[in-house]
């Protein structure tokens, strides 16, 4: 499975003027066994039918994903969960059209999320991986100057706990007010930098503004 990670970070990067380069899996020690249904309130994930949506998530490519296997199992269990079977067998959406997928922006195609699956599968997310080093490795990736590393890790806890992150990812899936979503996540980051003791100088050197 893609996940299209890189493509969802581009769009949270765009709003700090930064591109995003290939990034590497950043792993929390999550899988698919630790977090199921409780990611999103479901167990359509432990059913013969739910285990043939994850296999075909998984079965889409997954290059440049920046997560790794166990992550991203850990996720195609969420999506699989926050959606659910029934409704995407009522769609019409076979395994076989999940893993011939080529739609950047959906990891299910031709299917609507809903604003409460999208809320299901970016909590996913955030448990079956560090999304808050995943942003800022992405985000430094970009830049000359490393933060320091206490700082780095700071910014990183911040990234994970701020709502305006999560929403950011959000709206990807549910096609909801981008725009708004990325000014929120803007002017977000400073006071999270700031209360990180990161000065504005090393915030440009590390994430390339």
């Amino acid at each position: 499975m893609q996940y299209r990670s890189t493509l969802v970070v581009i769009a949270a990067l765009s709003l700090l003027g930064v591109a995003c380069g290939s990034s590497s899996g950043v792993s929390k020690g999550a899988s698919a066994a630790t977090t199921t249904a409780a990611a999103a309130g479901g167990s359509d994930s432990q059913s013969a039918d739910g285990k043939a949506y994850i296999a075909a998530l998984m079965a889409q490519p997954s290059k440049d994903s920046g997560f790794t296997d166990a992550e991203r199992q850990c996720i195609s269990v969420a999506i699989v969960d926050a959606i659910g079977v029934k409704a995407l067998k009522n769609a019409g959406i076979t395994p076989e059209a999940v893993t011939a997928d080529t739609d950047a922006n959906n990891p299910i195609p031709n299917f609507k999320i809903t604003d409460s699956a999208a809320d299901g599968i970016v909590t996913g997310m955030f448990k079956c991986a560090d999304m808050g080093a995943f942003l800022l490795k992405s985000l430094a990736g970009t830049g000359s100057t490393p933060l320091p590393a206490e700082k780095a890790a700071c910014l990183s806890k911040a990234f994970a706990a701020s709502p305006e992150v999560r929403q950011v990812f959000k709206v990807q899936f549910t096609g909801g007010d981008a725009t708004a979503a990325q000014t929120a996540m803007q002017n977000a980051v400073l006071p999270m930098a700031t209360s990180c003791n990161i000065t504005g100088a090393e915030l440009s050197g590390a994430f390339g503004g």
